[in-house]
């Protein structure tokens, strides 16, 4: 919570994140492109892991809400 408000209603985080799963996104397509970095399984484990953690923000603060 950030002032009294889950972080998936924070514009900041959200754009945060989106600015994050585009730069992953960008260096897994590099990879695949100059093919010049042999472990890109790196960048697509954390590109998963801060989709995960974007959907997570979204997911969460509701299901707490509903157990109150």
């Amino acid at each position: 919570m950030y002032r009294d408000r889950p972080l998936a209603q924070e514009r900041a985080a959200v754009y945060a994140c989106g600015v994050n799963l585009a730069l992953w996104a960008a260096f897994q397509v590099l990879d695949e492109v100059f093919l010049a970095y042999q472990p890109e399984a790196v960048h697509r484990m954390i590109f998963v892991s801060q989709l995960a953690t974007l959907l997570l923000l979204h997911v969460l603060p509701s299901a707490t809400q509903q157990a109150c």
